[in-house]
C-alpha cells in the first residue's frame, strides 16, 4: 500500500508541474484567442486582420532581439550556476545592438507614427521580459508566474470589454504595451536578489556568436510554423487574414502543448534506456493521434459557436493532419538538443522552409485558406519524415541514450 501511495504522490507532483508549466505558457495563447473574439464581436474581422499584420512585424523583431537567449543561458547555467547573474547580464548587454537595429527598421516602415511609437516601446520592454523567461524556467517558479499571467489576462480582457465600441488597433497595441510593462515591473522585483553582482559596461559580442545557433534554430522554427500566416497576410485580404489567424492560433496552441507536457520530464527522458525511451515515444505519439480526434471536433465547434466561422470538412481534416506530426518528433528534437546535434534540427528546419516558401505562394494564390493549410500540413509531414530518417539511419533514440543512466517513468 505504501508503494502505491508513493507512486501516486510522485505522479501527482509530476502532473501538477506539467499543468502549471503548460498553464503559464498557454494562458497568453488563450488570451490571444479571447481578444480576437472580443475584437470581432465589438468591431470587425478587418480590425483584427490589421492588428495581426502589425503583430507579425512585432514578433519578427522580438525573435531577432531575443537571439536564442533562453536556450543558450539554460545551458550556461547548467554548466556553471555560480556565474548566473554575470552570464545573464552579459547576454543582455550583447543583444543591445540588435535592439537598436530593430528600432531603426521600425522607424523606416511606412506605417502610422503612433503605431511606430507603440511597436518600438513594446520592443524595448519585451527585450527585458524575454530575458527573464530563462530565470523562471531555471528556478522553476511556474506557479507564481501562472497566477501573474492569469491576472494580466483578466486586466487585458476587462480593458477591452470596457472599451466596447471604441476598439481600435492603437488601443489594442496600447493595452499590450501596458500589460508588458506591468510584467517587467514584477519580473524586476521578483528576481532582483538573484541578479546582484558587480556590473560592467563592457559588451562581449562573442556571446552573440555563441548563441547564434540557438537564434537560428528559434528563427527557423518560428518561420516554419508561421510562414503560412505570413503569406496569407501578403496575398489575402484582412478579413481572410483574421479568419486564418484565429484558426492557426488554435492549431499552434495545441502543438505548443506537446512541448509544455514534455518539458517537466526532460531529466527523466534524458536518462531513459533505449527500450524505455522507445516505449515512451510510441505511447506519446499514439496519445497525440487519439487526442487529436476530439480536439479537431472541438476546434470546429469553437470556431462556429464563438466566432461564427464555419469550416468545411476539408479544413477540419487538414487541421487534424496539421496537429498530429509534432507528437512524433517533439521528443526527438529534445534528444538532439541534449546530444548537441542542433545541426540536424537546423538542416531539417531549413529544408522544410525552402520547400514551404514556393508551396505557400502557389497554394495560397490558388486555394486561399485551404492552400495555407495544405502547405502547413506538407511542412509538418516533411518534418516528420526527417526525424524518422534521423532515428532509423542516425540512431537518434537507439544509440544516444546511456543504459547505465536509465530511469523509468514510474
Amino acid at each position: 500500500m505504501h508503494k502505491y501511495s508513493m507512486k501516486y504522490i510522485k505522479w501527482k507532483k509530476r502532473l501538477s508541474l506539467v499543468l502549471i508549466n503548460s498553464g503559464r505558457n498557454i494562458v497568453p495563447l488563450v488570451l490571444n484567442s479571447l481578444i480576437s473574439f472580443l475584437v470581432i464581436k465589438f468591431s470587425s474581422f478587418s480590425v483584427w486582420g490589421e492588428l495581426v499584420s502589425y503583430l507579425i512585424i512585432f514578433n519578427l523583431g522580438a525573435q531577432f532581439i531575443i537571439w536564442g537567449n533562453k536556450q543558450y543561458l539554460l545551458r550556461e547555467f547548467s554548466l556553471d550556476n555560480s556565474k548566473l547573474a554575470e552570464n545573464w547580464f552579459e547576454n543582455l548587454k550583447a543583444r543591445l545592438p540588435l535592439l537598436l537595429i530593430v528600432v531603426l527598421i521600425i522607424l523606416l516602415l511606412q506605417i502610422p507614427s503612433d503605431i511606430k511609437f507603440l511597436l518600438i516601446f513594446w520592443q524595448l520592454i519585451i527585450f527585458f521580459n524575454r530575458s527573464f523567461e530563462v530565470l523562471i524556467l531555471y528556478f522553476k517558479k511556474m506557479k507564481f508566474f501562472l497566477l501573474l499571467e492569469i491576472m494580466l489576462s483578466l486586466i487585458s480582457i476587462s480593458i477591452i470589454i470596457l472599451s466596447n465600441k471604441s476598439i481600435t488597433v492603437q488601443l489594442l497595441l496600447f493595452v499590450f504595451v501596458i500589460i508588458e510593462l506591468i510584467r517587467l515591473i514584477v519580473f524586476s522585483i521578483y528576481f532582483r536578489k538573484k541578479l546582484q553582482f558587480h556590473f560592467s559596461i563592457s559588451i562581449d559580442l562573442k556571446i552573440l556568436l555563441a548563441g547564434f545557433i540557438f537564434f537560428l534554430l528559434g528563427t527557423i522554427g518560428m518561420l516554419q510554423s508561421r510562414l503560412d500566416l505570413y503569406f496569407v497576410a501578403l496575398l489575402l485580404h484582412n478579413n481572410e487574414l483574421a479568419v486564418y489567424q484565429i484558426l492557426i492560433n488554435y492549431i499552434l496552441l495545441i502543438q505548443a502543448a506537446t512541448g509544455f507536457i514534455i518539458q517537466p520530464y526532460l531529466k527523466e527522458i534524458y536518462r531513459m534506456n533505449r527500450r524505455t525511451l522507445a516505449k515512451f515515444s510510441f505511447r506519446f505519439t499514439l496519445f497525440g493521434f487519439i487526442i487529436s480526434i476530439p480536439i479537431t471536433f472541438a476546434l470546429a465547434l469553437v470556431l462556429k459557436r464563438i466566432y461564427g466561422i464555419n469550416i468545411s470538412w476539408q479544413m477540419a481534416l487538414l487541421s487534424f493532419l496539421y496537429i498530429i506530426p509534432i507528437f512524433y518528433y517533439t521528443i526527438r528534437v529534445y534528444i538532439l538538443y541534449k546530444i548537441k546535434k542542433e545541426s540536424l534540427i537546423l538542416f531539417a528546419g531549413i529544408s522544410v522552409l525552402i520547400v514551404s516558401i514556393p508551396l505557400n505562394y502557389f497554394l495560397i494564390s490558388i486555394y486561399k485558406i485551404n492552400g495555407a493549410l495544405i502547405s502547413g500540413v506538407m511542412g509538418e509531414l516533411l518534418s516528420l519524415l526527417f526525424y524518422y530518417f534521423f532515428e532509423k539511419r542516425v540512431g537518434l533514440i537507439n544509440s544516444t541514450i546511456s543504459i547505465h543512466n536509465s530511469t523509468e517513468l514510474s
